[in-house]
């Protein structure tokens, strides 16, 4: 497997979007972690942000998200960056939060060790859990036998996935025929 990060500067506070790319079974995986918090001069906190339209999903985040930022945080302790933690942090979509303008809360209720933080009624902090190394790359191999045509979906019903599927109509795991 591979690495590579593009360039960083982590004598800066933060990093915006910071590429990393991870080659696995000769397929490339784009990362795009949208906020790395650095501490002496070192990569601390990967911070994925999620903008979402009301406070109802505040409380919870997706597997799928959960992956993506776990992806972030193995891709750059493979390179030997040795991060501290990764986190989700939604946000409802109009408020006027704004992660960098509030990076010292952010490291204070990260480091307080709490998987989930309200910092206010617009935004809150997931602490991610990281698996081992191994059971990511399980996940991973996974993804790319879909990617790679190796194995067919695994269905997953919703109102909002099938209301646009173009199989709505005859898959057996439609719930809006």
């Amino acid at each position: 497997m591979e690495h590579w990060i593009g360039h960083a500067d982590f004598s800066k506070p933060f990093i915006q979007e910071a590429s990393l790319i991870m080659v696995r079974r000769n397929v490339p995986i784009l990362g795009l972690p949208d906020l790395i918090i650095n501490l002496d001069n070192r990569p601390a906190y990967i911070i994925e942000l999620k903008t979402i339209g009301g406070p109802a999903g505040l409380g919870s985040v997706k597997g799928r998200d959960v992956l993506q930022a776990e992806s972030y945080f193995h891709m750059m302790n493979y390179l030997g960056l040795n991060p501290r933690g990764v986190a989700i942090i939604k946000v409802i979509r109009g408020s006027d939060f704004r992660i960098i303008n509030n990076i010292d809360i952010i490291i204070k209720q990260l480091e307080g060790g709490e998987d989930f933080v309200r910092l206010s009624k617009y935004v809150t902090i997931h602490r991610i859990s990281i698996r081992g190394f191994d059971e990511f790359l399980r996940d991973v191999d996974y993804a790319i036998d879909y990617w790679l045509g190796l194995r067919n979906p695994k269905p997953s019903p919703s109102r909002g996935l099938c209301s646009g599927c173009e199989h709505r109509r005859y898959c057996p795991y439609s719930i809006v025929r």
